[in-house]
């Protein structure tokens, strides 16, 4: 390799090992060290499996943590279930705009912010709810029924909060199931589940279906807001007791330990079905193909009706909730809920107790510019970075690059909260250590804005360079090497021929980072300090109660967020 080459690589190397060492392999090894000390005194520490032993001795943890896996085994099958059909329906019954249309409105309701969408559903289960008034109204019960508050709630806000991914990777897979493959097993004499057991999950879905179920069972999994907003007491999730460990007791030895072991979990998880399925997380290459529906199979017309209505319904599923909070943000009322009291736009625009506005409430619109501050400041460092990795991984080859490639990937599978924790616990440590050492006090190493951005930054990294990579991954060389011909360098023709047919891929990148960062709750919680994001100062009013003010929020964030995507979407087009 040239010396330019290997300069090259070493720039480009930088950064992602940066990153890696310092926010995923350091704060992880840091923390299970955190998990193996045990208190003796103050300030003294022994080694010891103390907090481990803690953790398998007391039946309410092991419980929990039991508990937390079933659930989330089981959120995760039944949105396979429920998406699988929508995703076929999607790639290979419809075609062109309606196809794209479709596909849209799949993405649009998870363009929101999390906690908007289990908001929603809030409002839904409450025994003051739409679905509690609606089973009057028709005289299936006589008073008012509390649906919220029972893992029956949680499961309905786990299936929500993931389906966008299981449907992604489902139609991505499935776009690539040739056409007369399914005509010829149905000429054969197969049924609908022949074909599907035999010729459409094995060979063409399966990496659509492992994908969407890794990544579905680790958002159930790491999910703290949730099964905080939709449970009860008796709906404890592994992620609460980790918070009350760490936020509520402080003893982040054992909060540590209980990240360690959901950590491991997760792992084992991802690593069993990868072995099942024989999968890969490493980068492979698929071609493209162009196939169009199949409409050449005859299917009875009750089996067609029942298929689209299902379809239908399935999209009404993604709406409701966020129908619901738009509608009660102009509510002349004190509660988000039924009876409707008339319209208004105080929760806008009102100035006076107790039916003042957004843009009158400090409090929240200091929110909202920090969170546009951290979104900003994530999505440039990921953009930057995400770049660098793409080039590396898509410009050179080297020893060990496949391995690189898998960590690389490895913040995808690692719970919200853990990254979070890992994070807190490492900065921590050597802020404490860098005051009793020197006397310094690094505000950047304590809880607050600046811890916020790396713990974002930390994952959303990730998806930045997955976004540059696939644009760089079809570039043609030889537009670069015309330009070298012409006389121009090497960074001169990457900055006037690479950059600019990056340029969609890079504002994609960081609109996606942007959204990402703007709407992230499970991290953010843990590295939070005095100045919280909006996401963190919305939670901590439903905790109070909620008004038809945190719907008004909701509904500009539904309004922002979702102009922000379809611009992407426009310019991605048209470039």
């Amino acid at each position: 390799m040239r010396t330019e080459a290997k300069l090259g690589l070493a720039l480009l190397l930088t950064p992602l090992l940066l990153w890696l060492t310092f926010l995923i392999f350091i704060p992880h090894i840091d923390m299970f060290l955190v998990s193996l000390r045990e208190r003796i005194g103050v300030g003294e520490y022994q080694t010891s499996l103390a907090n481990y032993l803690t953790f398998f001795n007391e039946p309410l943890y092991l419980w929990t943590f039991l508990r937390t896996a079933v659930m989330s085994s089981l959120a995760t099958l039944m949105t396979l279930i429920i998406a699988f059909p929508v995703s076929y329906y999607i790639a290979k019954m419809v075609k062109g705009r309606v196809q794209s249309a479709l596909f849209l409105l799949c993405l649009v309701p998870f363009w929101v912010s999390e906690l908007v969408r289990t908001f929603g559903w809030m409002i839904l289960l409450r025994e003051t709810g739409l679905f509690s008034n609606l089973l009057q109204y028709v005289g299936l019960v006589d008073g008012p029924v509390e649906m919220l508050y029972n893992d029956a709630a949680i499961m309905v806000g786990l299936v929500y909060t993931s389906m966008l991914f299981m449907v992604v990777p489902l139609v991505t897979t499935l776009e690539g199931l040739p056409d007369e493959v399914v005509e010829a097993g149905y000429d054969l004499g197969g049924n609908g589940m022949s074909v599907l057991r035999e010729i459409i999950i094995p060979p063409y879905a399966m990496p659509g279906i492992v994908s969407g179920c890794i990544v579905v069972f680790m958002l159930s999994l790491g999910n703290y807001l949730t099964p905080t907003m939709l449970g009860g007491k008796e709906s404890l999730w592994f992620t609460e007791l980790i918070y009350s460990q760490f936020i509520v007791r402080f003893n982040w030895e054992l909060g540590a330990a209980f990240g360690f072991m959901l950590l491991m979990l997760s792992s084992a998880i991802v690593w069993g079905m990868l072995k099942l399925t024989g999968q890969s997380l490493e980068k492979k290459r698929w071609d493209e193909r162009g196939h169009v529906m199949i409409p050449s199979i005859p299917q009875p017309k009750l089996v067609t009706a029942a298929y689209t209505a299902y379809v239908a319904l399935f999209f009404v599923f993604l709406a409701l909730p966020l129908v619901v909070v738009a509608v009660f943000a102009f509510n002349n009322g004190q509660f988000p809920s039924l009876p409707w009291e008339g319209f208004t736009w105080n929760w806008f625009f009102g100035s006076e107790r107790p039916m003042i506005g957004v843009f009158h409430e400090r409090s929240i619109l200091r929110a909202i510019g920090t969170s546009v501050f951290v979104a900003v400041a994530v999505s440039a460092l990921s953009v930057f970075v995400g770049l660098t990795n793409a080039f590396l991984f898509n410009r050179y080859r080297f020893r060990g690059q496949s391995v690189l490639y898998v960590l690389m990937l490895l913040p995808l599978v690692i719970p919200g909260i853990v990254l979070g924790i890992s994070i807190l616990v490492f900065s921590s440590r050597v802020a404490n250590g860098l005051w009793d050492g020197f006397g310094l006090d690094v505000e950047v190493l304590r809880p607050g804005i600046w811890l916020v951005i790396l713990g974002q930054f930390s994952f959303i990294t990730t998806i930045a360079t997955l976004v540059i990579g696939a644009r760089l991954q079809k570039f043609d060389r030889t537009l670069e090497e015309a330009a070298l011909n012409l006389g121009a360098g090497h960074l001169t023709a990457i900055r006037t021929v690479t950059l600019p047919y990056l340029g969609p891929a890079l504002i994609g990148a960081f609109v996606v980072a942007f959204l990402m960062s703007f709407e992230n709750f499970n991290t953010t919680l843990m590295l939070v300090g005095s100045d919280a994001p909006l996401t963190i100062a919305m939670f901590d009013r439903l905790k109070e109660g909620s008004t038809p003010l945190l719907n008004a929020v909701s509904l500009l964030l539904m309004l922002g967020s979702s102009c922000l995507a379809l611009a992407m979407i426009v310019f991605q087009r048209r470039s």
